[in-house]
């Protein structure tokens, strides 16, 4: 079962969603479809007044059409979805299951048994379409059950129609959901301009990450490519990618272990990463970060790791990193490291071994501002600024 603080039960025979709470309220549901007349009927447990139902969790607000009569006594008895002559009361919601709730907070949701949930929408170029409706439905690819993480298992292209909130579904601790995990390889997901949002709220201004495990998108597989949204809020990374992955025009704020962190051999390119709680942008050997805005992590700005034999060989180029609580960038041997401008740092601008080149770079106000101490280690290659003067 995936984490949106449900459990499953089965009463005679029907497969129940209950919400894991403590408190007493709207549980015990259970659905069943009339032989005879096929219309659905609710009941449920512990529901205080005023019950409605949703097809997701985040829309439960429709009356059942007879709760007057069906729910006595502080129990649903079943209770039909509609007007028992139409036929909006034999349908089930497209993703089968219904959830229940009344005035208090509290949640359950039963999935109507014999119901094939509707296929995922397709757009006509073939992309796979996500949005909130549909990760709680499930369905996205084989073995993607309803609720967070949505369960990417097929290579593909996959595009967010809308907003996708782990907050939404009633889990405790929202901090550990992860919204999207990808177990294949060659995936493209396009947030097409929506978010992915975690419980973190106020940013970039005011927001203070707090740490969790779940990240935005977590992709096991390689060759992964994300681009165009934002990323806000997660327990942990916003981003959390495989080797040979391609990171574009995304926006990562406020998540609680960090921006980025990807494989070996990946590129991330044209990001702006801010206000996360750890390291802004880390790669492992052999890649790519060009173009970024990276201000106010709270740990390096930019990390590039260290491959076989000690070398990291990668590309950082034309960056501007701001306000890092560590250092602002910091770079394995062989990496070459051009024309970025480096600046508010607590610690170094630039931290690296001796092989690695730098040349045509900005570094001030790091360290505590004073000129001779803003690069450790590397080879200058020319064309540096070290405040107001050549870096020494």
């Amino acid at each position: 079962m995936k984490r949106i603080g449900l459990v499953t039960v089965t009463y005679a025979g029907v497969a129940v969603l209950l919400w894991a709470s403590p408190a007493v309220a709207a549980d015990n549901c259970k659905a069943k479809v009339d032989k005879k007349s096929g219309l659905i009927e609710i009941s449920a447990s512990n529901v205080d007044a005023n019950p409605v139902w949703g097809a997701v969790a985040t829309a439960i607000e429709t009356p059942f059409h007879d709760a007057v009569s069906c729910a006595t006594g502080g129990k649903l008895k079943k209770c039909h979805l509609a007007d028992p002559d139409t036929q909006a009361a034999k349908t089930p919601p497209a993703g089968c299951t219904v959830f229940v709730s009344d005035d208090s907070v509290q949640t359950c949701a039963v999935f109507i048994r014999g119901c094939t949930p509707q296929p995922r929408e397709t757009a006509p170029d073939g992309v796979v379409q996500i949005d909130q409706a549909r990760a709680l439905a499930g369905g996205v690819t084989e073995g993607d059950t309803p609720g967070f993480p949505v369960t990417i298992s097929e290579a593909g292209s996959y595009r967010l129609t809308g907003e996708l909130d782990v907050t939404s579904v009633g889990d405790p601790n929202p901090e550990n959901l992860i919204a999207i995990q990808v177990s294949a390889s060659y995936v493209e997901v396009d947030l097409n301009g929506f978010a992915i949002l975690g419980p973190v709220t106020g940013c970039p201004s005011s927001c203070t990450p707090s740490g969790g495990t779940g990240d935005g998108i977590y992709g096991t597989g390689s060759s992964l490519k994300v681009r165009n949204g934002t990323i806000s809020g997660m327990g942990y990374y916003g981003l959390r990618l495989g080797s040979t992955s391609v990171i574009e025009n995304m926006r990562l704020r406020g998540n609680g272990g960090g921006g980025i962190d990807a494989g070996g051999y990946s590129v991330v390119r044209n990001c702006q990463v801010y206000s996360n709680g750890g390291t802004g942008i880390s790669v492992d050997s052999v890649s790519v970060v060009t173009g970024n805005l990276v201000s106010s992590n709270n740990s390096w700005g930019i990390f590039t790791g260290i491959g076989p034999g000690g070398y990291d060989s990668s590309i950082i180029s034309e960056n501007t990193v701001k306000g890092s609580a560590g250092t602002g960038i910091g770079a394995g041997l062989g990496t070459n490291v051009q024309g970025n401008s480096v600046y508010g740092s607590d610690s170094y601008g630039l931290y690296t071994g001796s092989g690695c080149g730098y040349g045509n770079n900005v570094f001030f106000s790091n360290n505590g501002g004073d000129a001779a101490v803003q690069v450790n280690g590397g080879v200058d290659l020319g064309g540096n600024r070290c405040g107001d003067h050549a870096c020494p």
